[in-house]
């Protein structure tokens, strides 16, 4: 059975909106950021729709169910206000991190409960805390990397292996992700999805938007969370699935 954990909310999921709030004031704050709750109604601004996020001022953050061209997904995208940017790796408290299998489902734009709480409907169930001080170093580990001259940049004919939930009960696809929670917004998370190549474990981070496309560089994980991944293979019901025509079940 899937697990989906709802963030409460004690008054209604509703918002009402700044009257001049205009979208030439936000710009994408992180791609790897998603919401766990967002309000129902929206803000309208010409051909786009955008969202508060639960517990979050609308006047730092927004929601955006956004198209990714050129396949033509549908990505959740956290937006901050421009006069007072945020890198959340750089300003934010970590709160705690955690393994979880996950899901997306991009396509679903008329699925409204799926967007409204997207960090949380996608999850298939949670694996385990991960020690603060080993995600320290994924966080010194993204740094270094997002602003390298030596980035990996991921393509679709990287022979990659996603690392699969495959545990009892649990649907296909969901596949392995590190999760990081913040002190600042509990309602606003980190996701970074998990990867086998060549014998090595890497993460993808994705670092801006080009021609519309978001771009992922691969980060390779440190030695302790490679540790842990190894175990969650051998013990806790997951396996390789190689990616493109390669595509199907490994267990090592």
């Amino acid at each position: 059975m899937v697990l989906v954990l709802l963030v409460s909310c004690s008054r209604s999921n509703t918002i009402k909106y700044p009257p001049k709030l205009k979208m030439s004031d936000y710009t994408p704050c992180d791609y790897n950021l998603l919401w766990l709750q967002k309000y129902e109604n929206g803000c309208f601004f010409p051909y786009y729709r955008y969202y508060g996020i639960v517990d979050v001022p609308t006047t730092e953050f927004l929601a955006h169910v956004e198209l990714e061209a050129p396949r033509g997904q549908y990505i959740p995208v956290v937006y901050m206000c421009k006069s007072a940017p945020v890198s959340p790796l750089d300003d934010w408290e970590i709160d705690y991190a955690e393994f979880l299998s996950t899901r997306l489902s991009f396509n679903r734009i008329s699925d409204t409960l799926y967007w409204n709480q997207v960090g949380q409907a996608y999850v298939g169930r949670l694996c385990g805390q991960v020690d603060l001080d080993i995600i320290e170093q994924v966080i010194d580990l993204i740094k270094e990397y997002r602003s390298s001259s030596d980035q990996i940049k991921f393509e679709d004919n990287f022979k990659v292996r996603s690392i699969e939930d495959v545990s009892d009960g649990m649907p296909e696809y969901y596949k392995l992700s590190l999760r990081i929670h913040f002190t600042q917004f509990a309602n606003i998370v980190m996701d970074l999805r998990l990867f086998e190549y060549e014998g090595e474990f890497y993460f993808y981070y994705k670092t801006n938007k080009l021609q519309r496309r978001v771009n992922r560089i691969a980060i390779p994980v440190p030695e302790e969370l490679k540790m842990a991944i190894l175990d969650l293979i051998a013990n806790h019901g997951f396996m390789y699935r190689a990616s493109g025509a390669n595509a199907g079940l490994y267990s090592e």
